[in-house]
């Protein structure tokens, strides 16, 4: 296999990942592709959104490569989306994008939100054009947290009284799993909040329940949220977790949540095509 390039070193703020963070940001840029050249002669506005947005650039643990994340993948496509959404907690990553952008001359169509996004959830559709009979607005919203605080399910259901797809990264093995212990004290509302369900507990320690992974547990507990919101998903033997290569370690699920099947049709080819396209770099 031919060594992966790396990008040159721009200056800028770089995030620091492990090297499985490669194939997530290379599926999001395939999606991405998928979605904004599927859906262009269906929809009047296509719009990206992404919640935990990055610096757009990451430098990768390993190996020290500088590669591409999801952001700047998502804005480098055939054809762009009409509308980018960019939401960033950290003042120092969302400047660093926000340049990046302009070194793209993307900027006129790029919109940078500050601040935790469950907070700012409003902004966010608040920048999601207003749909109607004759102008018609689909989203993709990227909905990537690194562990179970940083997501409140009232994000996911505000935002989805719009057209939007989500593809929701659900820490279930690198925080659930790893911190279960915690989480299902009494008094902890993570779980509650990143479910929307105070009732999660019931379910969680009701005698009759098969032994279950707690990871898979608020996997399943998610999907169901979804469904009352009249999402579908690809069916449940797709919900494999991620795995670090080589080492047989799962890290987190990646499902897809659409109201329409041709999303999830987007989703498997998009499973498959960034599959092959790292096989082959």
């Amino acid at each position: 296999m031919a060594e992966r390039r790396s990008l040159e070193d721009d200056g800028l703020r770089l995030e620091s990942v492990a090297a499985h963070s490669e194939r997530k940001y290379r599926l999001i840029g395939v999606l991405a592709s998928m979605f904004a050249t599927g859906m262009k002669k269906k929809w009047k506005c296509r719009v990206y959104v992404d919640l935990f947005a990055g610096p757009g650039r990451a430098r990768l643990e390993e190996s020290g490569r500088i590669v591409a994340g999801s952001p700047i993948l998502a804005l480098d496509i055939r054809d762009a989306f009409d509308r980018y959404v960019f939401c960033e907690e950290d003042p120092a990553k969302l400047a660093a994008l926000a340049q990046r952008v302009r070194n793209l001359g993307m900027q006129d169509r790029c919109h940078f939100i500050g601040g935790d996004c469950n907070d700012r959830v409003q902004d966010v559709l608040n920048e999601i054009p207003a749909a109607s009979s004759n102008h018609t607005v689909l989203s993709l919203c990227i909905v990537d947290p690194y562990k179970l605080e940083d997501l409140r399910f009232d994000t996911i259901a505000a935002l989805s009284v719009r057209y939007v797809d989500f593809l929701c990264l659900i820490p279930s093995f690198m925080d659930a799993n790893r911190n279960w212990e915690v989480y299902v004290q009494e008094g902890n509302s993570t779980v509650a909040r990143f479910l929307g369900d105070e009732t999660w507990r019931d379910r969680w320690n009701r005698p009759a329940r098969a032994p279950i992974a707690f990871g898979d547990f608020l996997l399943t507990e998610f999907i169901n949220a979804m469904e009352k919101l009249k999402y579908m998903h690809g069916s449940l033997n797709e919900l494999e977790p991620v795995k670090i290569a080589f080492k047989n370690v799962s890290l987190y699920h990646l499902p897809y949540f659409s109201r329409h099947q041709k999303g999830i049709d987007f989703w498997r080819k998009a499973k498959k095509y960034s599959s092959d396209q790292l096989e082959l770099s």
